[in-house]
């Protein structure tokens, strides 16, 4: 990750870039238990791993292909030279450097988990919860959107349309990953949409900030974004910790949760103000970063990308309060089902050491803070007549910010009501009984069938159609090739083999009759030569 952030040119950043791929391959597919019998083996860590490879690998050969568009109009890898050249070039804002862009954007696409790429996310969730606080909140995931940050001055001199790409496909997948995070049931997942999700938010800050904001939209947002995610993420393992003691088994499903807020208070509270500030409550530190970049939306000329990124917030509010209640309360707990209720497992569950419990309450104070610090704009270069746009003050002021804050509240308070008044069995009869909601509970649950699509295209394409034209070139043209030399040697050798007969009549006949031949050549050549 350093050698990314302190990189000066495309070729260091592609190393570091690479690097942190393996890391995060490697500790995805961390899974051990030499004791563990044949049928207790897991092999998901080993299959997420590869997934992740894989999905990144596709993202990554259009970063290549971007980065050598670029020197090869340019002559050079280093960012400086790059974009002090670009201007007055016949690559200033040329459709050319715009598809350049866009390619560069395509390892981002892979990195930071944005659709289509997007599907190794959630399964990298099979490695340990602290790993995923670190690839969700600090390292892999947060690469790509620094990436575009990086070379933001170049996308200034390409045409709008590149812009428009990203912003687009952040807003896009915001929505999307919502929308599935609404009825998952594994714990970790839920949080692994809703970065996918927040990591969208984070590409429309970029895209739609244009030159006056820079990067100082979407980079405040993955900063403020870093500290509540990495709570969550915590304090999701401290409550898989506590059910792995209690219970003696793996269990990360919500519905076998329940009313652990009496039974750990400090992870749940903790836990609650995350929820709250990735939500966009007001005046807690999602709510300032998130707000700024869903304004500049409207403000900017982006209609659509607005409407899905105010969408968005009110089904982010929705689904996170739903998993707390879940996990945490409901029906029959105390402030209408938010806190306590019944637990739906089975042993004695009991709050995690003090070793798991202060990093969560160390993180509530930048989860609450981190959105008042506006100085950070100063360091990603926004001017300040910019900065005072984007302060707290002309925040505050501006309809559009409360329009976003109702769209939460509204979220929040829908999931509160039917989480915690409806008890969750009720709420599963309910989508059963009818045929349109089962449907989309179906469709959403099984995330709109992509990976479905992913494993038919890998099966049926690539393994069935590809292997078998690879099986049939390597059969009937590489092997025909060489089985084609040995049969012609063995026919040679097979008619040469009749030439040596053992008779001195027939050495005889061949002797005089190749001179016959000679002879009637010479004479043919001489009279030829004559006329």
């Amino acid at each position: 990750m350093l050698l990314i952030i302190f990189a000066q040119n495309f070729l260091v950043i592609f190393c570091g870039w690479e690097l942190v791929g393996l890391s995060s391959y490697l500790l995805i597919g961390f899974w051990i238990n030499k004791r563990a019998k044949p049928a207790e083996q897991r092999p998901a860590p080993a299959t997420a791993n590869v997934q992740s490879f894989v999905m990144n690998r596709i993202g990554d050969v259009g970063f290549i292909l971007g980065i050598m568009i670029l020197f090869v109009n340019t002559g050079s890898f280093d960012f400086a030279q790059i974009q002090a050249r670009i201007p007055g070039s016949s690559l200033d804002h040329s459709t050319l450097l715009g598809i350049a862009m866009i390619l560069v954007f395509c390892g981002a696409i892979g990195k930071s988990a944005q659709f289509p790429l997007h599907t190794w996310l959630p399964s990298a969730m099979e490695g340990p919860t602290p790993v995923s606080a670190l690839i969700h909140a600090a390292t892999m995931v947060a690469a790509g959107v620094y990436m575009i940050a990086r070379t933001f001055p170049l996308f200034v001199h390409a045409p709008a349309f590149a812009f428009e790409v990203v912003a687009s496909i952040g807003a896009f997948t915001a929505f999307f990953a919502a929308t599935i995070a609404l009825v998952q049931s594994d714990f970790k997942r839920v949080l692994a949409f809703s970065t996918i999700s927040q990591l969208g938010y984070m590409f429309v800050g970029l895209g739609v900030a244009g030159p006056e904001f820079g990067p100082g939209p979407g980079m405040f947002h993955l900063f403020t974004h870093a500290f509540f995610k990495a709570l969550l993420f915590l304090g999701a393992g401290s409550v898989l910790h506590g059910l792995h003691h209690a219970m003696h088994k793996e269990v990360q499903d919500v519905r076998l949760m329940g009313g652990l807020a009496s039974k750990m208070p400090i992870t749940a509270v903790t836990w609650l103000i995350a929820v709250l500030a990735i939500s966009g409550f007001p005046f807690m530190s999602g709510f300032y970063s998130k707000e700024e970049i869903i304004g500049l939306a409207l403000e900017n000329g982006h209609p659509i990308i607005y409407a899905l990124t105010l969408i968005t917030a009110g089904l982010t509010a929705f689904y996170m309060l739903r998993a707390f209640i879940l996990a945490f309360g409901g029906k029959g707990g105390k402030f209408m089902g938010l806190w306590g209720g019944p637990y739906r497992g089975s042993g004695e569950v009991h709050e995690s050491p003090l070793t798991m419990t202060i990093p969560l309450m160390l993180l509530v104070i930048p989860s609450i803070i981190a959105g008042y610090w506006t100085g950070f704009y100063q360091y990603v270069n926004v001017s300040a007549e910019a900065v005072s746009n984007l302060s707290i003050p002309t925040l505050l002021t501006t309809t559009d910010t409360w329009i976003g804050v109702v769209v939460s509240l509204a979220g929040l308070g829908i999931a509160w009501v039917v989480y915690g008044r409806i008890e969750l069995v009720k709420i599963s009869q309910f989508v059963e009984s009818k045929p349109a909601l089962r449907a989309v509970h179906r469709l959403l649950y099984n995330r709109y069938y992509v990976d479905d699509l992913y494993n038919l295209f890998t099966n049926y394409v690539i393994l069935g159609g590809v292997s078998k034209l690879s099986q049939l070139f390597d059969t009937y043209v590489v092997d025909g090739i060489v089985n084609g030399v040995a049969r012609g040697v063995t026919g040679l050798g097979q008619g040469a083999r009749r030439l040596e007969t053992g008779r001195v009549q027939t050495y005889m006949l061949g002797f005089f009759g190749g001179v016959a031949i000679l002879a009637i050549l010479v004479i043919v050549l001489i009279t030829t030569g004559l006329k």
